[in-house]
């Protein structure tokens, strides 16, 4: 009987993880006969994040030099080689895991039909697991085409991560000469050069292939498309405190808190909160299900899109989420992620004095009795206290935030060949995200 193939997995996966990558040869551009030029991984990693985000992530008084054509030109080139690094990478890792998991197919005790049937599965799970999504048809291409190069020069090397070495040498070399270029160094021919140079030491393969797939400006800013981070930014969701609306807030803080519920005047008071900010974020005048359907928690979607709710019920998961401090954030039109962040301000404006008689008056006439729920400004402050993000804009990130946020899953450039989020004990759902 065939074992659990999950267990299988689990051990091809930790396995496959086993081989890091220490030096990479890196190819110069005037080579000694019979020269080789190793690099350290961790220099290689230090200098190419250096590079990448002077190419198109940072400002820097070189760009300042570039047109905001130029400044384009190099933003693209840059996402687009990081796409090419991503699924180098995918592929690479996913070859190390098929080849141990042959190996504990092959040393199974179990029936020709049995070792069938679990190599179909463990080799679905293994291209599902590391599959890249995309309908940018250039992106596609590119994929289907690395994928080609990596199953005809290096599924049976001798080196595992071969293919990653020779991918990651060539994008740090491309990205070096591109750093050090003059502003108007024409990028094909950079690629074109560095590929010639690398297929001349004999590890062209996969430079030959990038500068074909990136050799125009037109399928480098499509393939950029792919990588490009999404900006975030925050914005106070503003919840006025006055002595006129204290015991409301402390109703609909009690009753989300304790009971769940909402009346139908708690729900106005708190539409009202929300669809100010939404205007301002998405356009909309009301906040339809369209833009709830937009609405993350914690990086996961508030409500399904096949999953209707009433208007209450909206508001009341929306505003249980804030009050509770989760991580809420809405998307923009523009694609921006908005994270909401409540903040109690306290708008008491000052009464004269013929308003204080009245109010005398009142209080004497009606004799109301006292709530029972009292507003309690600490309970606010405490849960304020753990609305806390990591900064107020990330419309610059650096390369290793870029290559580990983004929906094709992380690759961790600094453990090169290995995958983050797979381990011996836990198998990712997903390269996307």
């Amino acid at each position: 009987m065939a074992a659990d193939y999950e267990f299988l997995l689990r051990r091809a996966f930790g396995l496959a993880q086993q081989t890091d990558i220490v030096n990479i040869e890196v190819p110069t551009a005037n080579p000694k006969p019979g020269s080789h030029n190793f690099m350290h991984i961790a220099n290689l990693e230090r200098e190419l994040s250096q590079n990448m985000m002077h190419l198109g992530l940072t400002d820097t008084a070189a760009k300042g030099e570039l047109s905001e054509q130029q400044n384009e030109i190099y933003k693209d080139t840059a996402y687009a080689l990081t796409f090419s690094l991503m699924a180098i990478n995918n592929i690479n890792m996913k070859g190390k895991v098929k080849a141990k998991a042959e190996q504990f197919i092959a040393n199974e005790l179990c029936t020709d039909e049995e070792r069938r049937e679990l190599r179909e599965k463990m080799m679905s799970s293994i291209d599902e697991k590391f599959k890249i999504e995309t309908d940018n048809p250039l992106a596609k291409a590119l994929v289907e085409h690395m994928q080609e190069c990596y199953d005809t020069n290096y599924r049976n090397a001798q080196d595992p991560d071969a293919f990653l070495e020779e991918g990651l040498a060539y994008v740090y070399s491309v990205s070096a000469v591109l750093k050090d270029a003059e502003p108007n160094r024409n990028i094909r021919t950079v690629l074109e050069e560095v590929s010639d140079r690398f297929n001349k030491a004999g590890l062209g393969k996969v430079g030959k292939l990038i500068s074909d797939e990136l050799a125009f400006p037109a399928s480098r800013k499509e393939i950029s498309g792919e990588i490009e981070p999404v900006k975030e930014s925050i914005k106070s969701l503003e919840i006025v405190y006055n002595d006129y609306n204290k015991d409301k807030l402390a109703q609909i803080y009690s009753d989300l808190k304790e009971h769940n519920e909402l009346s139908d005047e708690q729900l106005d008071y708190l539409t009202q909160i929300f669809d100010n900010v939404n205007k301002e974020i998405r356009g909309t005048e009301h906040a339809e299900f369209e833009d709830f359907q937009e609405i993350m928690v914690n990086g996961r979607p508030m409500i399904e899109g096949n999953n209707f709710l009433s208007p209450k019920d909206r508001y009341r998961l929306l505003f249980e989420n804030i009050l509770s401090g989760e991580d809420v954030s809405i998307k923009g039109k523009d694609g921006e992620i908005v994270h909401l962040k409540p903040e109690i301000v306290e708008k008491n404006a000052p009464r004269n004095i013929f308003q204080r008689i009245f109010d005398a008056i009142v209080k004497f006439l009606t004799r109301e009795p006292e709530k029972e729920v009292t507003f309690n400004k600490a309970d606010f402050e405490q849960t304020e206290s753990g609305w806390e993000f990591s900064n107020t804009e990330r419309e610059k990130v650096t390369f290793n935030e870029l290559i580990g946020n983004n929906r094709y899953g992380i690759f961790d450039i600094n453990k090169a060949g290995k995958s983050k989020d797979l381990s011996a004990g836990e198998i990712s759902t997903s390269t996307k995200k």
